[in-house]
């Protein structure tokens, strides 16, 4: 009996060491054998990091877990992930599975799923990735499962936990998203017959059709008791509560799944008809503004997704939204808005989705007994939308402050509309404008805008713009941005192919204006404050871009794209930073997101600028540049205080009195404070000075050695011209003439981006300008008085700010050895020819 016991002990104990060292020993082969399996089942890439099997945790259930799972595309979708996840674990009972029956798997769980859904330009599907079934296949399956029992697993759940859906159909330019998916299904997987449960939230639906973000921030969440019938495919919504933000509505209805169709009965309704009811819809963010509000009148959503689907056919559809004598009011507020009624209707019989008719009908409210009504029909939304609608009512802004809470911006003023509007699309494209009903008119009078978002108020003290089919005259434009004032007239064109299909929007504007703070300008649109947890990835941003820090001022604006405007300026004066303009006139292009000047001419530090060139933003806020400027006679004090550049290069420039002028082409790139990256400038430039003159210089103070120094108080500089090339931020400055303190001159330098001068300056110096240490060594050489100049050079090495100042005194040897050893010939001449005429005697 004792050793019957040891035996089976000792059974029990391999059998035990057996489970645990199985998932160790063969962990890789397995690995191995399960992605080739799943892979000969689909037409895809599977692949996962880890396969994890525990026996004993959960005993007698065992847990099977892949990590980082990911389902890739081949061929078309090559490299398109279709599906990812960190994990998927499944937990089954041991015991059950050796059953014939009632096999069971406890739980499924997928964490952060990742569902990439999309159809491309030629109209294939990522998620088709079975292989076809042969005829024969089909047969052998079928007399398999007709021969044998039914193979059954129970499922008690699956959870989903923060997942995401991407569904994109480039073909019909649909883009559907939800995140923050959290969904639990429970219920019996087998039999004919089993009933679902499913709760699920999610934290972000989004539409977006042909670019144009229809529906987003909406949070959904739902209860649902599904009766599913698996040898009809039928669906049955049994049970349902569904919240769209916080809306209540209910959903009922079946679904039928054929093999290769859908047929759909749905409808869906508001629980109650409300209008406070009707405002849940408001995304959760923008819910302190409902607090302390006061409604009245009905408010309906009804809506259904009927028939048949099947390949390009799809179902009849209808959605309405019906409100009727609403009004809202706030607690602490006299006004309100009233009489709110309208139907907004959009309908799609069974068949295409080109059979869609959208219908907004009577939209109207008052405020303060001003009317706004709306109205809009559009059909044939997918190949030649149809539309026709109107806008007519009066704004007053002043008395929407009476009336709804504004914390963050202040309106006043008041808009005058009247618009009417019919036609085709296909119209529009061909310009056909003759076949389009466009008319009306929009009135502007004492408009203002401010809010946290802008840095400046906006001021309309007058706006009057005429619509027509081809273009919308804009008779007039007086306004004010901050200290900037403007007066404009001209037309805006195309603005029907930019509204239905993003076209470019065209104008040719006439722009005047007595004063412009530019960066005002540049500076207008806020910063929005950064969260607490976004703060540190902001700083990361700032410190990838070169040159920048989390505290770089920001100057760096973007051009739009889809604008393409001529302004005709007249801009009577301008302040950028400390750079003061007056009489601007010339042509400003916006078009292709870049902003160019044409023969932009312009008074500014004593002298005349004309400037050519353009302007253009990156995605990382480094925008390149391309600029010719025409200057002349610019005041150099002036220029000297206006540029930083100029202070960083050329200091000497500080110290300096005169006139310069240049025509100078430059290009390369910015970074986001609007200074130059160095290392990217390009160009070329020839100088002009008039007048020049270097005061109280401690460069030229230190060469009073070599000149005189009451020379060098107030060097005078005669009048220049000089040749400048830059190749990659590295000036070189080719070799020119002048008079230096009155002495001939040859100048040659050049400056690295690294800000290092290597200058040298060879002086010709006339004898009374010799400095007193060159009058010392010539007073010990014999006939020095027939020296009347010598040459001296001077070299400028090290950083620009400061360069160390050498002298370079080998010409001046040179010269001043040549000198000696002539006059001491002439002495020994005239000594030899005195001896022989001392010995002829």
């Amino acid at each position: 009996m004792k050793k019957l016991i040891i035996i089976i002990v000792a059974v029990i104990v391999s059998l035990m060491v057996l489970l645990i060292a199985l998932p160790v020993v063969f962990k890789p082969k397995m690995v191995e054998a399960v992605k080739t399996a799943i892979n000969q089942q689909v037409n895809a890439n599977v692949e996962f990091a880890n396969l994890k099997i525990s026996l004993f945790r959960n005993f007698p259930n065992a847990t099977l877990v892949l990590e980082q799972v990911a389902v890739t595309g081949k061929d078309d979708f090559a490299g398109d992930t279709l599906f990812s996840a960190s994990s998927v674990s499944a937990s089954m009972n041991l015991f059950s599975m050796l059953k014939s029956s009632g096999r069971g798997i406890e739980k499924i769980v997928i964490e952060q799923p990742l569902l990439n859904l999309l159809v491309n330009s030629s109209e294939k599907a990522n998620w088709d990735i079975t292989f076809p079934e042969s005829q024969e296949e089909v047969a052998t399956q079928n007399a398999a499962a007709g021969s044998e029992k039914p193979f059954e697993i129970r499922l008690d759940k699956i959870e989903i936990n923060d997942g995401q859906l991407v569904y994109r159909d480039i073909p019909a330019a649909l883009n559907l998203g939800l995140t923050g998916i959290n969904l639990a299904l429970d219920g019996k997987m087998y039999g004919t017959e089993t009933t679902l449960n499913v709760t699920g939230k999610a934290g972000d639906f989004r539409v977006e059709y042909d670019s144009v973000q229809y529906i987003s921030n909406v949070a959904l969440e739902t209860k649902t008791v599904l009766a599913v019938d698996y040898e009809t495919m039928k669906i049955a919504i049994t049970e349902n509560e569904l919240l769209v933000n916080r809306l209540p509505l209910q959903l009922i209805g079946t679904i039928e799944i054929p093999a290769d169709s859908q047929m759909y009965n749905l409808q869906f309704a508001t629980k109650s008809s409300e209008f406070e009811n009707f405002l849940a819809l408001v995304p959760a963010e923008y819910t302190s503004y409902l607090e302390n509000l006061k409604t009245s009148g009905s408010a309906n959503i009804t809506g259904s997704f009927n028939g048949l689907w099947f390949e390009e056919v799809y179902p009849e559809m209808m959605v309405k939204i019906q409100v009727e004598n609403g009004t809202v009011q706030y607690k602490d507020f006299q006004e309100k808005i009233e009489k709110i009624s309208g139907l907004i209707a959009l309908e799609k019989p069974q068949g295409s989705f080109d059979l869609t008719e959208l219908n907004i009908s009577g939209l109207h409210a008052e405020i303060k007994r001003n009317p706004i009504d709306f109205a809009l029909k559009m059909k044939q939304l997918m190949t030649d939308p149809q539309f026709e609608g109107s806008l007519v009512g009066k704004i007053n802004f002043t008395d929407i402050k009476e009336v709804l809470k504004a914390d963050s911006m202040n309106l006043a003023g008041l808009i005058d509309a009247n618009l009417r509007f019919n036609g085709v699309y296909s119209d529009v494209e061909k310009g056909s404008y003759e076949k389009i009903k466009a008319e009306g008119t929009v009135n502007m009078y004492d408009f203002v805008y401010s809010s946290t978002d802008l840095s400046q108020e906006v001021k309309v003290e007058t706006g009057k713009l005429e619509f027509s089919p081809a273009a919308i005259q804009l008779k007039q434009l007086d306004m004010k941005v901050g200290e900037s004032d403007f007066s404009m007239n001209g037309q805006v064109k195309d603005y029907l192919n930019y509204f239905f299909s993003k076209g470019v929007l065209k104008g040719d504007l006439q722009l005047q204006s007595d004063f412009v703070n530019v960066q005002q300008l540049m500076q207008l649109q806020n910063k929005p404050v950064a969260k607490s947890g976004e703060k540190q990835a902001e700083k990361q941003e700032d410190e990838q871009v070169a040159g920048t820090s989390p505290t770089t001022k920001t100057l760096a604006f973007d051009v739009p794209s889809n604008i393409s405007f001529t302004f005709r300026s007249a801009i009577q004066r301008a302040v950028f930073d400390n750079l003061e303009m007056k009489d601007i006139n010339g042509l400003i292009t916006i078009a292709d997101g870049k902003l160019s000047l044409s023969g932009l001419a312009m008074k500014t530090l004593g002298g005349d600028l004309k400037v050519t060139g353009s302007y253009k933003n990156t995605p990382q806020n480094q925008p390149l540049f391309d600029f010719t400027f025409d200057i002349n006679q610019f005041d150099i004090p002036s220029t000297f205080r206006t540029f930083s550049g100029i202070q960083q290069f050329a200091p000497v420039m500080g110290h300096s009195e005169g006139r310069l002028s240049t025509a100078l082409k430059m290009s390369g790139q910015l970074r986001p404070d609007l200074k130059m990256i160095s290392s990217s400038v390009n160009g070329n430039a020839t100088i002009s000075t008039f007048g020049l003159k270097i005061v109280e210089s401690q460069v030229f103070k230190e060469l009073k050695s070599v000149i005189n120094p009451s020379l060098l108080q107030n060097v005078a500089i005669d009048d220049f011209k000089s040749l400048v090339t830059v190749v990659d931020g590295n000036i070189d400055l080719k070799p020119f003439k002048t008079r230096v303190a009155g002495q001939e001159t040859t100048v040659v330098a050049t400056l690295s981006t690294e800000e290092i001068l290597n200058m040298k300056m060879n002086f010709i110096i006339s004898r009374e300008a010799f400095g007193q240490d060159i009058k010392n060594i010539l007073s010990a050489i014999p006939g020095n008085d027939k020296i009347q100049q010598l040459p001296a050079g001077v070299m400028l090495t090290g950083p620009v700010g400061k360069p160390e100042v050498k002298l370079d005194l080998t010409e001046t040897r040179e010269v001043v050895t040549k000198a000696a050893k002539g006059e001491i010939q002439n002495s020994l001449n005239k000594l030899g020819k005195g001896l022989k005429d001392l010995l002829g005697k």
